[in-house]
């Protein structure tokens, strides 16, 4: 949910000394819905459409990691100040893009869409800035990254745009 949602309808509870029907919600345009999955990721393109998931956020819904991050993590540019109070913890970087072809990919969902780094970015994200995840996820990326031999060559083309090349070297050919 939104925080300007929850504060509307923090707003009709207090109006209403702490009781409000569906009916007045409704009345007031608050619907209630199943929230989806990933509906944190959906917020948060809401609030600021130019925002990217990235880092350990971005493995998780590539499938690298097992467990959701306690902390969203989102990108924008450097440029970009825009306000992002969310009622769930985020963690913002401010990324530079590579530029190379497919590095964002849109996720389309029938509540709203957001963007991702694609997989190899996103690696090579977390494996030059290894120092901001807690050591568990980041043995858990290493891991992965180590059993899928077709994106290291991908991975050393964001590595070189990035100037990471060393910290994948690191890691292991």
């Amino acid at each position: 949910m939104l925080l300007r949602t929850y504060n509307r309808m923090m707003d009709i509870f207090h109006a209403h000394q702490g009781y409000a029907s569906f009916e007045g919600l409704r009345k007031e345009k608050i619907t209630s819905f199943q929230k989806p999955d990933d509906y944190k990721y959906i917020e948060l393109a809401k609030a600021n459409p130019e925002s990217v998931i990235c880092m350990d956020s971005a493995c998780y819904l590539h499938g690298i990691l097992g467990k959701e991050p306690e902390l969203v993590s989102v990108s924008t540019g450097r440029e970009n100040r825009r306000k992002m109070e969310m009622n769930f913890p985020i963690r913002r970087f401010y990324l530079q893009n590579a530029g190379l072809e497919d590095e964002i990919q849109t996720v389309t969902t029938k509540f709203g869409e957001y963007k991702i780094y694609s997989l190899e970015r996103s690696l090579c994200d977390c494996f030059r800035m290894k120092d901001k995840l807690d050591s568990d996820v980041y043995f858990e990326i290493v891991n992965a990254y180590k059993k899928q031999e077709q994106l290291k060559e991908r991975l050393l083309s964001y590595a070189k745009a990035l100037r990471a090349v060393k910290c994948i070297k690191e890691i292991g050919e």
